[in-house]
């Protein structure tokens, strides 16, 4: 699958599943994309703005989200494997039951973000 149907989901506000491997959308606005269950590989979304996505259940497996704006997006189990956080923005974002084993959230904006029950 592609970076532009991940660009017409969250501009159409269709729901996004699959498997998406190597896509590059540094700096995409893709808030309120709705990619629950949905699997990343090897993503580039370094700088997107994701703010309200919901990514509930899905995988990010070697993703940069490196300055990504995650304000108030729903991550409740979704697993984060090796994926690179540094000056993200996740204030208000609902992290509960996210299983970020080797994620780097080193400087990631986090405060306050939800680590309760969604």
């Amino acid at each position: 699958m592609s970076a532009e149907a991940i660009l017409r989901a969250a501009k159409e506000g269709t729901p996004l599943r699959g498997q998406f491997v190597s896509v590059a959308l540094p700096r995409a606005a893709l808030g309120g994309l709705d990619a629950r269950e949905a699997v990343f590989v090897a993503c580039d979304f370094g700088g997107a703005d994701l703010r309200g996505a919901k990514l509930d259940g899905a995988q990010l497996r070697e993703c940069d989200l490196s300055g990504a704006n995650l304000e108030s997006a729903s991550l409740a189990g979704a697993t984060l494997l090796v994926v690179a956080c540094s000056g993200a923005q996740t204030t208000g974002a609902a992290l509960a039951r996210a299983r970020p084993p080797r994620s780097e959230p080193r400087g990631a904006e986090r405060s306050p973000a939800s680590l309760r029950r969604a």
